[in-house]
């Protein structure tokens, strides 16, 4: 049963919230980059990639992360870890370690520059997560398509004006009022 809770979970909720929240960010705060999403698949497809290593899933205040008990003894910013402690894994943070990715791979202004490395946004190991081509698959062509088909949308009210839907792990606006 927890198995196909899961699934539903990653398999919708994630995608649904990633989706309206790459929308938000991209008509509100990107314009340009919603011209170019439209103009190949191409480009989508590296977009898409930036979209999921930029944009958080979850309120990150409130939900820092996912909670996994340490598989083994481990030595982190001079605390130890023992096997069985309850740490949380904040995937956004990890996507802005300096150290991984060097450079500039969170900047807003070059959406459409491949990253180096990939994104820790579908975790990594053996909490990678087994939807990851088709979630990446949904959200690049739901995005280009939407692009492609209706260049001119954009939102009929401020992004201060969005109310939110918050999740057990997922942040999302609750509409998108949008014209074209």
């Amino acid at each position: 049963m927890n198995l196909i809770s899961t699934m539903i979970v990653g398999g919708h909720d994630t995608t649904m919230t990633m989706l309206s929240n790459a929308l938000l960010y991209l008509l509100t705060e990107q314009p340009a980059a919603w011209t170019r999403l439209g103009s190949s698949e191409q480009a989508a497809a590296v977009l898409t990639e930036r979209l999921l290593h930029l944009i958080p899933l979850g309120d990150r205040e409130e939900r820092p992360g996912h909670v996994l008990p340490a598989a083994a003894d481990i030595q982190l910013g001079g605390v130890t870890v023992r096997v069985g402690d309850f740490i949380t894994t904040d995937h956004v943070a990890a996507n802005r370690d300096p150290a991984a990715f060097p450079g500039k791979p969170h900047d807003h202004d070059n959406l459409l520059a491949l990253l180096l490395k990939p994104s820790l946004a579908f975790g990594a190991g053996r909490h990678y997560c087994l939807g990851t081509w088709l979630a990446r698959a949904e959200l690049q062509l739901a995005l280009h398509r939407l692009a492609v088909r209706l260049p001119t949308l954009r939102l009929t009210i401020t992004a201060d004006d969005i109310v939110w839907r918050h999740g057990t792990v997922t942040r999302s606006p609750r509409h998108l009022p949008a014209a074209w």
